[in-house]
């Protein structure tokens, strides 16, 4: 060990000590320390230093200086780079650091005249006051820990009499933890730079100029004879961007591909006090992977207190015409809290809110896509959002951040805060790209264009990690063929021209598709909620707190009626229609569509007995993503109502084609059966809880639907009687959608029929059949108007539809369009009449108990519908990719 050391001391030198071991000898040395220290082989030791967050098998840091300032003083500008193991410098040699140094660089401040007379680096002077270095420096022979620190040095030359130059002096500094969670921090940081003295403990630190350092950092393995890279060698990233840690190509998550996401963490946060009448300055840059039913688009600002009072706004942007319809960029930007405008934002809770809206392809209405928040100051103590106005020293949060946006409208029951929408689902894979910036600094971002995902410069890791769902999806949405908003707008100018303008053009396909007032009914049980609450209604013209806790816990699947596609011969129609002629002309045209459309909405006249009139819905999530058949779909079968035997019930569920329950020779491999019960529910109205069940790698086919298959079970024996069945359609008319929804299904007498499921495999239209059948007197609804409860979800939407169909008021659960078709509204009405008898826990035989009782029912619908085989033969396996947790 002690020769081992003497030779490692040899071959140190200024780079690191490391560069002229063998190759695969450093992932040894740090093994080798931590065996000698704790008695451990050397693989235990690499195994302790992983566990502690240490990078045992690197040895090249490299640091890419992107660029520093504004600064207000003129001066040639330098970066040195010094690496710390807790609050000391790690040395590579004694007396000599672990450092490297940019290039100088002349900065002139913004606003001041070119570069004194005889400044021989006139040329390199940008008058931005910011120096631009765009290198790449490496520290070699370097093994991190938790402990890692980088600290950046800013060293300053005053310019000199006739270009002469003068002694360089360290006038500020800047530091950033290297390793986070055992990984190098990803993506660029904008440190704030502090004056001296340079102090790791210091508790208040005060900023130099208010100037901030973008950095990024990777980390290598090396090998003997590596070089620093020189000035500009890291413009685009590393070299070898396919062995960097921190940057590249490669997946930052597996399975999610950097295109759709990368993982990038701000390292430290802003520390300058904000005070009132400083300002800031909003930048929404873009959205991501918004539903595929987006057409045109435009955000919403404001800034709201925790009590709910309007501080700033609203302004808002369009869509950029040459930009992805699914993917836009946006013009959107506002300057507040500055005391020309008289919006000094004095209130440290202040939180900014953002709402994307569209007019939704399928129905040619404005509609709200969804909401974000993010808090627009922070308590550098406590590291969160201010939770009182009152809090003194509180900063800017200040940075690029990507915020998830979520299904539904903040509530005003409580405080508004930046996590006030967590509890709300996403939408999956949808997110906003912003920026929060002081003005000075807004000055400067305006003279290049808004950053790019790919340079990862957007904190992704504080709001906007991939869900497990959304680690599925990514691959999915990368996949979807762009549509340009230049090209949406022509469809949209097109729809407008159409008899009747929007609404008459998805009032004739919706008569093509329900064959009369077939929607009516089902409109009403899918409308779901409104675009806000109270605090919302002044801006984005909101109902109350009931319609918003309504859109976050029901998750609107729209009027299925007016979920219509167009036909390909309307698609190329609308690419013919003429817009004005240049992008300003254009996104002026598309700020009045959009005021227009939003007027009409408005105007609109509500449901009878609610207070959403005058309010925007938000989009129909049901054709906002594709069907997967890997993700499939899932189906809670929930309860029942008005069943005519007082015995216990239990349903299965299987779907057609291929119909094999029903088959001469029954296949039950994809059947799904109820195995939990409330005892405390009525025979009459029993509630299941086995919850959602997956159908897994089913293809999709427009006549797919689902059948409910309700037995009557007398508990101990081997038989069973049929209390009717049910038919739902899988897919919306639009296409490959899952119409997603909480249902209530008429039971039919007996079971399908032979012909009639092969008459639905064979139609594109199952409504349509069933209609058919219902009108011939083949299928027959059951004398007591009966009915099953049941939740049906696409893959895409998992987290959504939480709550058990029973527990909804009956009158608000969707219905197939073929039930108000044909069996009308008075049939409608008896069916949503509870019957209520003894319940299960009454029908129980007093020596056994609940667990006893349901072992009954379940061991004799196992047997009665043959799948007692299936299960001795071991796990059917029901949980399948993306199965909801808790299951």
């Amino acid at each position: 060990m002690a020769l081992l050391r003497m030779d490692v001391e040899k071959l140190s030198d200024a780079d690191g000590w490391l560069d002229g071991l063998a190759a695969g000898s450093d992932a040894l040395l740090p093994a080798v320390a931590a065996a000698e220290d704790e008695a451990l082989a050397p693989e235990e030791a690499s195994a302790v230093l992983a566990a502690r967050g240490a990078v045992a098998s690197t040895d090249v840091l490299q640091v890419h200086v992107a660029s520093a300032g504004p600064f207000s003083r003129r001066g040639t500008y330098r970066v040195t780079a010094v690496l710390y193991e807790g609050y000391q410098p790690v040395e590579g040699a004694p007396g000599q650091q672990v450092s490297a140094s940019t290039s100088k660089r002349v900065v002139v401040p913004l606003g001041s005249s070119s570069a004194a007379p005889g400044d021989a680096d006139a040329a390199a002077s940008t008058g931005s006051g910011v120096a631009n270095f765009n290198e790449g420096l490496s520290l070699k022979g370097v093994s991190l820990s938790a402990s890692s620190t980088l600290v950046l040095e800013l060293h300053m030359a005053k310019p000199g009499l006739a270009g002469l130059p003068t002694k360089e002096a360290l006038v500020g500094w800047a530091a950033l933890p290297v390793l986070s969670s055992g990984q190098v921090v990803p993506g660029q940081q904008s440190l704030p730079l502090f004056r001296l003295p340079l102090m790791l403990t210091a508790q208040r630190k005060f900023t130099y100029d208010g100037a901030l350092l973008d950095v990024r950092l990777a980390v290598y393995r090396g090998a003997p004879g590596d070089t620093a890279l020189g000035p500009g060698a890291a413009a685009a990233g590393p070299a070898r961007s396919e062995v960097a840690v921190g940057q590249g190509q490669h997946e930052d998550i597996p399975g999610v591909p950097s295109a759709a996401w990368v993982r990038v963490q701000r390292g430290v946060p802003p520390a300058d006090p904000y005070t009132p009448g400083d300002g800031l300055v909003v930048v929404v840059d873009a959205a991501r992977f918004l539903p595929a039913s987006v057409t045109i688009s435009r955000v919403l600002g404001s800034v709201w207190s925790s009590s709910g009072a309007l501080l700033a706004g609203p302004w808002e942007g369009v869509a950029q015409p040459d930009s992805d319809a699914l993917n836009p960029r946006y013009a959107c930007s506002a300057t507040l809290g500055v005391q020309h405008n008289n919006t000094r934002l004095e209130d440290a809770t202040a939180t900014l809110m953002l709402q994307v809206q569209t007019i939704e392809r399928t129905s040619g209405v404005l509609r709200v896509v969804g909401f974000a928040l993010l808090g627009l100051f922070l308590d550098p103590k406590a590291g969160g959002q201010p939770v009182s106005r009152s809090i003194q020293d509180y900063v800017l949060n200040q940075g690029a951040f990507q915020v998830p946006l979520h299904a539904g409208a903040p509530s005003s029951s409580g405080p508004l805060r930046g996590t006030s929408l967590d509890d709300i689902p996403r939408l999956p894979c949808a997110s906003l790209l912003l920026r929060i910036l002081t003005p000075e600094m807004a000055k400067l971002a305006r003279r290049k264009p808004a950053p790019v995902y790919a340079e990862r410069v957007y904190d992704t890791v504080s709001r906007a990690l991939p869900t497990p769902l959304e680690r599925v999806l990514y691959a999915k949405v990368l996949a979807r063929r762009p549509m340009s908003v230049r090209s949406a707008a022509r469809l949209v100018s097109w729809l407008r021209r159409q008899p009747g303008g929007l609404s008459g053009r998805v009032s004739s396909a919706s008569r093509r598709v329900t064959g009369g007032d077939g929607a009516a009914a089902g409109a009403a049980a899918g409308s779901g909620g409104t675009g806000g609450g109270r605090l919302l209604a002044r801006m984005f013209g909101g109902g109350g707190d009931d319609e918003a806790a309504a859109a976050a816990a029901h998750l609107n699947t729209g009027d299925p009626a007016a979920a219509v596609e167009l036909r390909s011969a309307e698609l190329e129609a609308a690419q013919a229609e003429p817009l004005p002629p240049s992008d300003p002309e254009i996104i002026d045209w598309l700020s009045d569509v959009m005021e227009q459309a939003s007027a009409a909405a408005t105007a609109a006249p509500g449901k009878p007995g609610s207070s959403s009139s005058g309010s925007l819905s938000f989009i129909n999530l049901n054709t906002g993503y594709e069907y997967s058949a890997s993700l499939g779909f899932f189906v809670a079968l929930d309860g029942a109502a008005r069943l005519a035997r007082l015995l216990p019930t239990a349903g299965l569920v299987s779907y057609s084609p291929p119909g094999s329950l029903y088959q001469d020779h029954p296949l039950v491999d994809d059947v799904k059966v109820t195995l939990d019960y409330d005892m405390d529910a009525p025979l009459a109205a029993p509630r299941w809880l086995d919850g959602y069940q997956q159908f897994a790698g089913v293809p999709y086919h427009p006549a797919l639907v689902l059948l409910v298959d309700v037995r009557a079970v007398l508990p101990g024996s081997a038989s069973s009687s049929p209390q009717g069945w049910a038919c739902l359609p899988v897919f919306e008319p639009a296409g490959c959608f899952v119409a997603s929804g909480t249902y209530q299904l008429p039971l039919f007498q007996g079971i399908p029929s032979h012909q009639l499921l092969a008459e639905l495999a064979a139609s594109c239209d199952p409504d349509a059949v069933m209609r058919g059948a219902i009108a011939s007197g083949r299928v027959r609804p059951s004398l007591e108007a009966s009915s099953v409860l049941l939740r049906l979800m696409c893959g895409s939407r998992q987290g959504q539809l939480e709550a058990p169909a029973w527990s909804l008021p009956l009158p608000e659960l969707r219905l197939p369009r073929y039930v108000v078709a044909e069996l009308g509204p008075r049939f409608v009405a008896e069916m949503r009449k509870m019957i209520r008898n003894k319940t299960y826990a009454m029908a129980k035989p007093k020596d056994l108990s609940d667990e006893q009782f349901m072992d009954q029912i379940n061991d004799s619908l196992i047997k009665v519908a043959g799948l007692d085989a299936q299960l001795e033969g071991g796990d059917s396996g029901d949980e399948g990719e993306g199965a909801p947790e808790g299951r």
